[in-house]
This record gives structure tokens, C-alpha cells and sequence, in this order.
């Protein structure tokens, strides 16, 4: 849980802050340290060095860069040595298992019963594990979180360059600073090289620079760089009988690795289809690694799912069809 500080001015706290941009997923993701201190006749409470007033008699305050609350106790369990009125009291200090608010026990995950004094397992791990005697829950595969209620991605997910929300593995426009989703129409007239792509699939967004200025640098320093890599170094009997196809072929790639599209939500970039790779690698005779979903999707996703979705046909395949027709 992000935002914590453990130290002598820090409590355990009922929580489910999570950093805005990160994994998101269950809203009970548990307890956490956070500093607290009494100023001014007030609690206050500090996430990742942000103080905020805490009710008088305790409940959920919310921070700037975070999704979820915090559950601040009441004034008077932290800030004063005056005993609380009989109202405000809570059997036993809730154990010390949870927060008094307003005369009523408000149990950490982990505990239930009027005062806290009972363990369990949050939400019985919502069917998605096993209930131990200590009350935590041990996840099955592919679960997680303190009530198994968060579903993880493959470990391959953060390593392509992914954020895990919920089990999902979505690749975001707006992780790359000053990138946006875009009407691809829009786009046409800042670029040059890649504008006869884009304009064959000029239906929805794209992923790119906000600024023109940028957009156009980014054929220069991105484009062509990527689009010198593809085309093979050395005549070979495909490059002598293609006729332009593989320059074509390396072309659309190299905008599409680029500038890819964007989803239906207008936020997850779409990655180049696999089958854009493998139209590529027929056109050209190369071995580029279409399973590297660093930058192509996988062969199971289909027409608006990836970016220059439909393969390419071959030259071979064109003049094997021109010669019998």
C-alpha cells in the first residue's frame, strides 16, 4: 500500500489508498501505517507527506494522487488525555483491532465482532481462497489482495511495458508523457511519412504527440530510424523479385510501431497485430519475433483489438494469382 510511513508517530490505519496510475482493483486492499499528529484541537493524518484534517469523530478522508479513502479514528483515541463522553466509549478500546468511531468499533480487516476481538478472513477471501486460523487469507493462483478479491496479470505484463487493472493488462496512451488519443483524421495533415497509413485506417484515435511540432519530429527521430531497421541490409532473391513490396511492407510497420491506435476507451494503446508482423516478415523475407508483445499482440486478437489489423498478401502470392488470371 503506497503512501505509508512506519515510525513512532505512525498507527495502523483501515485503508484502501492505492497510487492513481498503478494497479487498481479491490476497494478493501487492507490496513496501513500513516503518520499522524493533534494540532490545533485537530487529528491529522499524512499520506505520502500530505496532512489532512481527520472528522472529529473519525470516518474516511480522501488524498490528491490517490484512488480510495482512509479511515481516520475519532479525536479523542489519539489527542487527548480527557476521558471521551460515556457515548464515545468502545468496549475494550475495540482490542486495539480497530478504530472507535463515533462509540462503535470499526473493525481492521482481519478482525470482527463488537470489539473486535474475533479474527477472520476479509470477506471470507471471496471465494478465491483459503481461510487461515490466523484470519489471512492464503490466495489461490491468480488472486491477490488481503481478501483475494484483486485479480493479478502475467508477470510478462510490467515487463511489456503494461499496467495491471484487475487482471487485465492494458498499455496506455497517456504513460507516455505529452501523448494523447487523437482522432486519426486529425493527424493526417502534421504528418508526411506515415500520412498514407494512417489515412487508410483514419476511422477512431491514435496514440501521438499533442503537439504538431512534436508529431513531425517523431517521424524524423522515430519513423525512419525503425523503418531503415526493417529493410533487409543485403539484396536478397526477395528484395531482387518484390518490386517495392518489402519498402511497402517495412513502411507500415515502422508508422504503426509509432503511432498505434487507440481503444474504444480512448486511453489503452493498441499494440501492432500479429499478423502485421508476420505480413512484414513474408514481405520482406526477414525473422522478426512476432511473439515479442513488447510490441505486437497476441495471434488471438482480431479487427480493433491491435493496430494494422489484416495481413498483408505476399508478392509471390500477387504474381502466383496475376500469372493465372
Amino acid at each position: 500500500m503506497l503512501g505509508e510511513v512506519r515510525g513512532s508517530s505512525s498507527r495502523c490505519m483501515t485503508s484502501s489508498l492505492v497510487r492513481t496510475g498503478f494497479v487498481r482493483g479491490s476497494l478493501t486492499q487492507g490496513n496501513g501505517c500513516y503518520q499522524h499528529r493533534c494540532v490545533n484541537n485537530s487529528l491529522e493524518v499524512a499520506v505520502d507527506g500530505m496532512w489532512r484534517v481527520c472528522p472529529e469523530a473519525g470516518g474516511p478522508i480522501q488524498f490528491s494522487g490517490f484512488n480510495g479513502e482512509l479511515i481516520c479514528p475519532a479525536y479523542h483515541e489519539l489527542c487527548t488525555t480527557i476521558p471521551a463522553p460515556i457515548s464515545h466509549h468502545c468496549p475494550s478500546s475495540c482490542n486495539y483491532n480497530g478504530d472507535c468511531i463515533e462509540g462503535k468499533c470499526t473493525c481492521f480487516f482481519g478482525f470482527h465482532g463488537h470489539d473486535c476481538s474475533k479474527r477472520s478472513c476479509p470477506d471470507n477471501c471471496n471465494g478465491h481462497g483459503k481461510c487461515l486460523a490466523n484470519g489471512i487469507c492464503e490466495c489461490e493462483k491468480g488472486r491477490t489482495g488481503i481478501d483475494c478479491s484483486t485479480a493479478v496479470c502475467d508477470e510478462q505484463c510490467s515487463l511489456h511495458g503494461g499496467v495491471c487493472d484487475n487482471g487485465v493488462c492494458e498499455f496506455r496512451c497517456s504513460d507516455y508523457a505529452g501523448y494523447t488519443c487523437q482522432n486519426s483524421s486529425r493527424l493526417l495533415s502534421s504528418l508526411s511519412i506515415c500520412s498514407d497509413v494512417l489515412a487508410r485506417d483514419a476511422i477512431g484515435q491514435h496514440c501521438a504527440p499533442s503537439e504538431p511540432s512534436i508529431l513531425q519530429q517523431l517521424e524524423a527521430a522515430v519513423v525512419m530510424p525503425n523503418y531503415n531497421r526493417l529493410i533487409p541490409g543485403a539484396r536478397t532473391l526477395f528484395s531482387i523479385l518484390d518490386n517495392g513490396y518489402c519498402a511497402a511492407a517495412a513502411k507500415r510497420l515502422a508508422c504503426w510501431i509509432s503511432i498505434q491506435k487507440c481503444d474504444k476507451d480512448g486511453d489503452n494503446r493498441l499494440r501492432v497485430c500479429h499478423s502485421a508482423c508476420r505480413s512484414y516478415n513474408a514481405a520482406c523475407g526477414a525473422c522478426l519475433d512476432c511473439s515479442d508483445q513488447t510490441l505486437f499482440s497476441s495471434e488471438e486478437e482480431g479487427e480493433g483489438q491491435c493496430t494494422g489489423f489484416g495481413e498483408m498478401r505476399p508478392w509471390w502470392l500477387r504474381r502466383f494469382r496475376s500469372f493465372y488470371s
